[in-house]
Protein backbone atom coordinates (compact mmCIF):
# COMPACT_ATOMS: atom_id res chain seq x y z
CA UNK A 1 0.00 0.00 0.00
CA UNK A 2 1.32 3.64 -0.91
CA UNK A 3 1.30 6.59 1.05
CA UNK A 4 0.11 10.07 0.78
CA UNK A 5 2.12 13.30 1.59
CA UNK A 6 0.51 15.97 0.98
CA UNK A 7 1.93 19.72 1.15
CA UNK A 8 0.33 22.73 1.84
CA UNK A 9 1.86 26.34 2.07
CA UNK A 10 1.03 29.92 1.26
CA UNK A 11 1.45 31.06 -1.67
CA UNK A 12 5.61 32.40 -1.60
CA UNK A 13 6.59 30.20 0.84
CA UNK A 14 8.54 27.93 -1.72
CA UNK A 15 6.22 24.88 -1.51
CA UNK A 16 6.74 23.60 -4.94
CA UNK A 17 10.75 24.40 -4.56
CA UNK A 18 11.03 21.97 -1.75
CA UNK A 19 8.66 20.09 -3.53
CA UNK A 20 11.02 19.60 -6.57
CA UNK A 21 13.85 19.22 -3.72
CA UNK A 22 12.32 15.87 -2.53
CA UNK A 23 11.46 14.53 -5.56
CA UNK A 24 15.17 14.70 -6.82
CA UNK A 25 15.78 12.77 -3.30
CA UNK A 26 12.86 10.35 -3.93
CA UNK A 27 12.11 9.77 -7.68
CA UNK A 28 9.48 7.20 -6.67
CA UNK A 29 7.24 9.42 -5.34
CA UNK A 30 4.33 10.50 -8.05
CA UNK A 31 1.99 13.30 -8.08
CA UNK A 32 -1.21 13.31 -7.71
CA UNK A 33 -2.91 13.99 -10.94
CA UNK A 34 -5.89 16.53 -10.64
CA UNK A 35 -9.46 16.26 -12.90
CA UNK A 36 -10.19 19.18 -14.26
CA UNK A 37 -12.83 20.49 -16.65
CA UNK A 38 -10.35 23.08 -18.13
CA UNK A 39 -9.44 22.62 -21.92
CA UNK A 40 -6.64 20.07 -22.48
CA UNK A 41 -3.34 22.92 -23.75
CA UNK A 42 -1.16 21.55 -26.28
CA UNK A 43 1.79 19.37 -24.49
CA UNK A 44 -0.61 18.19 -22.17
CA UNK A 45 -1.56 14.23 -22.13
CA UNK A 46 -4.94 13.10 -20.29
CA UNK A 47 -4.33 10.64 -17.49
CA UNK A 48 -0.78 12.73 -16.99
CA UNK A 49 -0.98 16.39 -16.36
CA UNK A 50 -4.56 16.13 -15.62
CA UNK A 51 -7.27 13.94 -16.17
CA UNK A 52 -9.64 16.03 -18.37
CA UNK A 53 -13.75 15.83 -17.82
CA UNK A 54 -16.37 17.78 -19.27
CA UNK A 55 -18.40 19.81 -17.31
CA UNK A 56 -20.95 16.49 -17.24
CA UNK A 57 -18.47 13.85 -16.13
CA UNK A 58 -17.33 15.99 -13.21
CA UNK A 59 -20.64 17.00 -11.97
CA UNK A 60 -21.60 13.49 -12.07
CA UNK A 61 -18.38 12.43 -10.10
CA UNK A 62 -19.41 15.44 -7.68
CA UNK A 63 -22.98 13.58 -7.24
CA UNK A 64 -21.24 10.35 -6.47
CA UNK A 65 -18.83 12.19 -4.31
CA UNK A 66 -15.60 10.67 -5.92
CA UNK A 67 -14.04 13.82 -4.91
CA UNK A 68 -12.33 14.30 -1.72
CA UNK A 69 -11.82 17.85 -2.34
CA UNK A 70 -12.46 20.19 -5.23
CA UNK A 71 -13.28 23.68 -6.23
CA UNK A 72 -14.65 26.49 -8.80
CA UNK A 73 -11.60 28.27 -10.48
CA UNK A 74 -12.94 31.21 -12.77
CA UNK A 75 -15.95 28.74 -13.80
CA UNK A 76 -13.92 25.43 -13.92
CA UNK A 77 -13.58 22.61 -12.11
CA UNK A 78 -10.07 21.17 -10.25
CA UNK A 79 -10.09 18.24 -8.06
CA UNK A 80 -9.01 15.30 -6.55
CA UNK A 81 -10.37 11.82 -7.23
CA UNK A 82 -10.82 9.34 -4.36
CA UNK A 83 -11.01 6.42 -7.19
CA UNK A 84 -7.89 7.77 -8.89
CA UNK A 85 -5.76 7.76 -5.64
CA UNK A 86 -6.99 4.56 -4.18
CA UNK A 87 -5.96 3.13 -7.32
CA UNK A 88 -2.59 4.23 -7.30
CA UNK A 89 -2.46 3.48 -3.81
CA UNK A 90 -3.48 -0.20 -4.22
CA UNK A 91 -0.87 -0.18 -7.37
CA UNK A 92 1.60 0.86 -4.24
CA UNK A 93 2.47 4.34 -5.84
CA UNK A 94 3.75 6.86 -2.85
CA UNK A 95 1.67 9.67 -4.02
CA UNK A 96 2.77 13.78 -3.66
CA UNK A 97 0.01 16.21 -3.46
CA UNK A 98 0.25 19.79 -3.76
CA UNK A 99 -3.26 21.23 -2.33
CA UNK A 100 -4.06 24.43 0.00
CA UNK A 101 -4.77 23.80 3.67
CA UNK A 102 -8.90 22.81 3.11
CA UNK A 103 -8.07 20.87 0.70
CA UNK A 104 -4.89 18.33 2.42
CA UNK A 105 -7.40 18.52 5.57
CA UNK A 106 -9.84 16.73 3.39
CA UNK A 107 -7.80 14.36 2.13
CA UNK A 108 -7.17 13.66 5.93
CA UNK A 109 -10.71 13.33 6.12
CA UNK A 110 -10.80 10.39 3.46
CA UNK A 111 -7.79 8.78 4.06
CA UNK A 112 -6.92 9.31 7.64
CA UNK A 113 -2.86 7.78 6.82
CA UNK A 114 -2.06 10.78 4.44
CA UNK A 115 1.34 12.65 6.48
CA UNK A 116 0.17 16.25 5.62
CA UNK A 117 3.18 19.02 5.87
CA UNK A 118 2.64 22.44 5.92
CA UNK A 119 5.28 25.32 4.56
CA UNK A 120 5.49 27.88 6.66
CA UNK A 121 8.27 30.90 6.66
CA UNK A 122 9.86 32.99 9.34
CA UNK A 123 7.54 36.27 9.11
CA UNK A 124 5.01 37.80 7.10
CA UNK A 125 7.59 40.26 6.17
CA UNK A 126 9.36 37.48 4.50
CA UNK A 127 6.91 36.32 2.89
CA UNK A 128 6.16 39.86 1.66
CA UNK A 129 9.60 40.17 0.39
CA UNK A 130 9.42 36.50 -1.65
CA UNK A 131 6.42 37.69 -3.13
CA UNK A 132 7.61 40.83 -4.80
CA UNK A 133 11.00 39.62 -5.82
CA UNK A 134 8.87 36.82 -7.85
CA UNK A 135 7.92 39.92 -9.80
CA UNK A 136 5.11 38.50 -11.18
CA UNK A 137 1.81 39.65 -9.08
CA UNK A 138 1.37 43.33 -8.57
CA UNK A 139 0.33 45.06 -5.42
CA UNK A 140 -3.28 44.03 -5.15
CA UNK A 141 -2.40 40.63 -5.72
CA UNK A 142 -0.19 40.70 -3.02
CA UNK A 143 -1.81 41.84 -0.48
CA UNK A 144 -4.23 39.66 -1.04
CA UNK A 145 -1.82 36.54 -0.83
CA UNK A 146 -0.89 38.42 2.60
CA UNK A 147 -4.28 37.84 3.65
CA UNK A 148 -4.85 34.40 2.77
CA UNK A 149 -1.51 33.69 4.54
CA UNK A 150 -3.15 34.69 8.35
CA UNK A 151 -6.22 32.72 7.27
CA UNK A 152 -3.72 29.47 6.10
CA UNK A 153 -1.91 29.77 9.18
CA UNK A 154 -4.77 29.27 11.30
CA UNK A 155 -4.76 25.67 10.15
CA UNK A 156 -1.01 24.84 10.67
CA UNK A 157 -1.74 23.14 13.96
CA UNK A 158 -3.88 20.38 12.18
CA UNK A 159 -0.88 19.46 9.73
CA UNK A 160 1.48 16.17 11.07
CA UNK A 161 4.49 18.51 10.14
CA UNK A 162 5.43 21.80 9.84
CA UNK A 163 8.55 23.02 8.03
CA UNK A 164 10.36 26.52 8.54
CA UNK A 165 11.21 27.46 4.83
CA UNK A 166 14.14 29.77 6.47
CA UNK A 167 16.94 28.49 4.85
CA UNK A 168 16.47 26.02 1.67
CA UNK A 169 18.96 23.62 2.35
CA UNK A 170 18.14 22.96 6.14
CA UNK A 171 14.06 22.67 4.93
CA UNK A 172 15.38 20.97 2.14
CA UNK A 173 16.72 18.40 4.85
CA UNK A 174 14.18 18.46 7.25
CA UNK A 175 11.47 17.45 4.66
CA UNK A 176 14.23 14.44 3.19
CA UNK A 177 14.82 13.28 6.45
CA UNK A 178 10.73 12.99 7.70
CA UNK A 179 10.08 11.53 4.64
CA UNK A 180 12.63 8.80 4.64
CA UNK A 181 11.01 7.30 8.13
CA UNK A 182 7.42 7.93 6.02
CA UNK A 183 8.75 5.87 3.20
CA UNK A 184 11.12 3.15 5.50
Amino acid sequence: MGKLLVFSAPSGAGKSTLIKAVKKVYPSLVFSVSATTRSQREGEVDGVDYDFLTMDQFKTGIEHDDFVEYEDVHGQYYGTRKSRIQKELDEGKDLIFDLDVLGALSIRRVFPEAILFYIDVPSVDTLKQRLISRNREGTEEINRRLERYEFEKGYRDQFDHIILNDDLDTAINELSSIIADVLA
